[in-house]
């Protein structure tokens, strides 16, 4: 929270400055360069203090991550005005010392919460790796059991059937079941030397 104070006192500052330079190229006539300086170099402190505000803390980096872009626009305006001599050596130098250090301590509050949400990210992926390969690993076994209990009662179904397929063709041939020669035609029994009543 030190840090973030510092970062929104420092932006606002910045921006009271901007707004003076803005004035100053107004009155050189460089009203385009003017609104673009003013609007990168006041939005940093904006989107500073929104970040603070912000409800979570993705909200926070998005926000923080706005002000470091606006902060970079406002270093290339700073140096094209330097490099163009609209403004003079000194001047250009201390503003650009001041951005300087605003995009630091922006870079410094990204680049630990992005350390602190990488860690969190990798013990949380190993831990739900591992929960994810141990309910395969009881899915696969309760899949096998479930199989190998349905095979154990296909192969029982398929003995009791052929049981009792067993037990009527015995129970047939007790009651007096044809026997193979009775079951032949007339000609064939003649020629098996079998004979019947009606034969004679």
């Amino acid at each position: 929270m030190k840090k973030n104070n510092i970062i929104a006192e420092k932006t606002y500052h910045f921006a009271l400055r901007i707004i003076k330079l803005s004035q100053f190229l107004k009155k050189k006539n460089e009203f385009l360069l003017a609104r673009q300086i003013l609007k990168s170099g006041t939005s940093i402190g904006a989107n500073v203090e929104e970040s603070i505000g912000g409800r979570s803390e993705k909200d926070f980096f998005a926000k923080l991550t706005i002000a470091y872009k606006e902060a970079r626009e406002t270093k290339y305006w700073l140096r094209l005005f330097r490099d163009s001599q609209i403004i003079d050596e000194k001047l250009a130098k201390s503003f650009l010392e001041d951005n300087e250090e605003i995009l630091k301590i922006i870079g410094k509050i990204q680049t630990t919460i992005r350390r602190k949400n990488s860690s969190f990210t990798i013990e949380n992926s190993s831990f739900l790796f591992s929960f994810f390969q141990k309910n395969v690993r009881s899915k696969n076994n309760q899949s096998r059991t479930r199989a190998n209990a349905q095979r154990r009662r296909d192969y029982g179904c398929r003995q009791s059937v052929a049981s009792e397929n067993r037990r009527k063709s015995r129970r047939g041939r007790g009651d007096g079941a044809r026997t193979r020669p009775e079951r032949y035609s007339r000609g064939r029994r003649r020629r098996a030397g079998v004979r019947s009543g009606n034969d004679y």
